[in-house]
């Protein structure tokens, strides 16, 4: 179920991608965010987080980290992974240390990664 979970979700985001030429087939911010399962940004952070199925992968605007933290992050009940991208804040700052810290999140994989904060759950993206 998981690899074909994950072949539906690559599949998904090559399509998506496509319609964004500027992007398909490169690595970007934007593919990086069609890889999540779901999405808390500075547009919507509606996913209902007791939901979420383990392992799954999150999609975090660091722009959206305090209300990540305040209204989501209590109702997790699994592990899951976050990607946070496009933006020019680095992560995780002072304010990230509770999510790298906590016990349910398997990694963190972002952009401009703040060396201050060298943790191994956190893992640089390229820009």
């Amino acid at each position: 179920a998981s690899i074909q979970r994950h072949h539906l979700r690559m599949a998904q985001m090559v399509e998506a991608l496509k319609q964004k030429p500027y992007a398909y087939p490169f690595v970007t911010g934007d593919g990086f965010r069609y890889l999540a399962d779901v999405a808390c940004d500075k547009m919507q952070c509606s996913f209902r987080p007791e939901l979420l199925p383990n392992r799954s992968v999150v999609y975090l605007d660091p722009k959206a980290l305090q209300y990540f933290l305040k209204r989501k992050l209590h109702a997790i009940p699994d592990h899951f992974f976050i990607i946070s991208h496009n933006r020019d804040l680095g992560v995780p700052g002072k304010a990230g240390l509770p999510l790298l810290q906590h016990p349910k999140l398997l990694k963190w994989f972002g952009a401009n990664t703040d060396s201050q904060f060298a943790h191994p759950k956190l893992l640089p993206l390229p820009l």
